[in-house]
Formats: structure tokens, sequence, C-alpha cells
């Protein structure tokens, strides 16, 4: 990240995302407490972020630490939507990374997280 956000901001600036992909609420909310796990004191400069999306489940890394995983294909499918689809925030493709967890492929490198995180809050925030 490039500046500093509040976790509450941040989880709910890409749950918001994931509501009008047909992900259910039940699902947004489980999204958000495991992202706010992972960034109990906000998000600061240097932040970094990545997500797995592959094998039907949505993968959390911050800083290159697994957070958590949720076994949901249409979360990782929604997901994956806000910056793959005709409406997404910031149009990315996809990259396989370096990131090792029990977790399938495609990942967004980390340098591609830390963009998805500044595309997310800067169309959440109305900079983009």
């Amino acid at each position: 990240m490039l500046m500093k956000v509040s976790g509450e901001k941040m989880s709910t600036s890409l749950s918001a995302a994931l509501k009008p992909r047909g992900c259910p609420t039940p699902l947004t909310k489980e999204f958000e407490s495991l992202l706010l796990s992972g960034i109990p004191k906000g998000v600061t400069k240097g932040t970094a972020f990545a997500f797995g999306t592959g094998g039907g489940k949505l993968s959390v890394f911050v800083n290159d630490k697994h957070i958590g995983t949720i076994a949901n294909k249409k979360l990782a499918q929604a997901f994956s939507g806000i910056y793959t689809d005709s409406k997404a925030v910031c149009q990315l493709i996809p990259i396989v990374g370096n990131i090792s967890v029990d977790a399938s492929p495609p990942f967004f490198t980390r340098k591609c997280a830390e963009v998805l995180a500044l595309c997310a809050i800067g169309a959440v925030l109305g900079l983009t």
C-alpha cells in the first residue's frame, strides 16, 4: 500500500465489490472477518496483499503470511471478478505467483496485489 487505510475500510471496500458479483452476505462477512484478522492495526505504507482464487477457494495473504482460506467457489469467482470481469474496478490479468501454500493457482503476485488493493480502496474513496 502507498497510503494508510483502516482495516475496516479495506475489508468493507473489497466486500462491497463482491456483492454485485452474486456473493451472498454471509460469505462477504466471513471474508471481511478473515481480512481484518490479518490487518488488526489497519493497512500502513508497505503492506502487501496477495489473494489466491484457484481450486474453488479464496486464500488471503498479508505481507507474505497466509492469513486463511475460505473454501467456496462462488466467493473465489466473485473475488477474481473484481479485477477481471467487464465491471472490474481496474483491469488486471491474474498471474501465477511464487507464494507457496496449500492452495491452487492462479495467484495475484505481490506487486499486483498492491495494485489490486489500491484500486479497490481508490474506487471506494472516489480516487479512481
